[in-house]
């Protein structure tokens, strides 16, 4: 049976397969995870190294003997430094699902070939290419209506407290719950051909199902940083779901052909 806690055990089964029934592919997974961590490394090393280098632009007096000249420019330093940080946090985010989008898609098709048993083709160059485009695209498309939906909602919720913010907390949580079902479902959809207005049709043909896995998903990757540890579950947990979603489908189109 589908339905909200049907989608929401799935991330669970997910986290079960990759951290436990087949641990041999962390081979696959622990690739991303790695070097997203040496980015971030390198994002809070250079926050450090590269502030004074970036406020002596603008400033180059820090020796001065003012004592408020010296608070100044400590405080400029710690700012920009933040700055630093906060910018390549994000950009490290932003390219980490691109670095990771290949390897997500063969633990995917590992996972469904041991779940199903199909002889899957193995990821090709040209599919390789197209599955990194599609990740910055679907990013680029997630952003786009984020700002669309979400500022004006965030407009509303400071010009009408508690009704407005209300909205703003329940549309942006459906939204990305929706988002994450979509998202870590795509890779088998795509390989089975579907089409992205199949992917959106059979997302929202199961909605309480959808929601139910994007809302575990959400918890798993709600946490900055430790989140990536919760990726490969993720993408396990939407490559079972979809095969069970599909099998179900099945069963309820030949069902009125037995009937009939």
């Amino acid at each position: 049976m589908l339905g909200f806690f049907a989608g929401f055990k799935a991330v669970f089964r997910g986290a079960d397969w990759v951290y436990r029934k087949r641990l041999r592919l962390a081979r696959i997974w622990v690739f991303p995870i790695a070097i997203t961590f040496v980015c971030f490394a390198a994002v809070f090393v250079s926050s450090v190294f590269f502030s004074d280098d970036l406020l002596a632009l603008f400033w180059s007096d820090a020796g001065s003997s003012s004592w408020w000249k010296n608070i100044v420019h400590t405080l400029l330093r710690w700012v920009i430094g933040i700055a630093l940080a906060v910018g390549g946090v994000v950009l490290v985010y932003f390219t980490s699902t691109i670095v990771a989008a290949p390897f997500n898609d063969v633990l995917s098709e590992r996972i469904e070939k041991e779940a199903s048993g199909a002889n899957i083709e193995p990821l090709s160059w040209m599919e390789l290419g197209h599955d990194i485009l599609r990740t910055v695209s679907m990013e680029l498309v997630r952003f786009l209506v984020y700002l669309l939906i979400m500022v004006p909602l965030f407009v509303l919720s400071l010009l009408v407290p508690g009704v407005g913010q209300v909205a703003y907390a329940a549309v942006g949580f459906l939204f990305t719950a929706f988002y994450f079902a979509l998202d870590y479902m795509d890779w088998p959809m795509a390989r089975a051909k579907m089409t992205m207005s199949e992917r959106f049709s059979l997302i929202f043909r199961y909605p309480g199902t959808a929601l139910g896995f994007g809302t575990g998903v959400w918890l798993l990757l709600f946490i900055p940083i430790v989140n990536l540890f919760f990726m490969p579950a993720a993408v396990a947990g939407g490559t079972l779901l979809f095969l069970e979603i599909r099998e179900y489908s099945r069963k309820q189109q030949r069902s009125p052909e037995r009937q009939n």
